[in-house]
């Protein structure tokens, strides 16, 4: 799987994306995903990935980055990471918290508002 570009870069590896979506913004469009990335190989928990939005206005003007820290409800401590990126493919959006579908909700609402000079 390739891994989806995010900014402001991370010095690290992506060990997983999953829950992706293409979601529009009042002035644009962009893909949230779910992801987790690491410096190696170590067990995944809670606290270690997190909810992205990754977009850009219809005039390519404003990139719009957003990262929301998420937890699984049920997730096992202490996953390997293979065995964390299998649970989280199948959790409903609603096995998350917050909600993923709240915080698609939230992101559908961004209004960029360019400041007048």
């Amino acid at each position: 799987m390739k891994e989806l570009p995010i900014l402001p870069a991370v010095e690290a590896f992506e060990v997983f994306h999953t829950h992706v979506k293409h979601l529009l913004f009042k002035q644009g469009k962009g893909v949230a995903f779910l992801s987790c990335y690491a410096q190696d190989d170590a067990p995944i928990n809670n606290g270690d990935f997190f909810y992205t939005y990754q977009g850009l206005t219809d005039d390519g003007k404003y990139y719009v980055s957003l990262f929301v820290p998420v937890q699984a409800k049920t997730l096992p401590q202490d996953s390997p990471s293979r065995k964390a990126t299998a649970f989280l493919n199948k959790l409903p959006a609603s096995g998350f918290t917050p909600d993923l579908e709240a915080i698609d909700k939230m992101i559908q609402t961004i209004s960029i508002k360019p400041i007048k000079k």
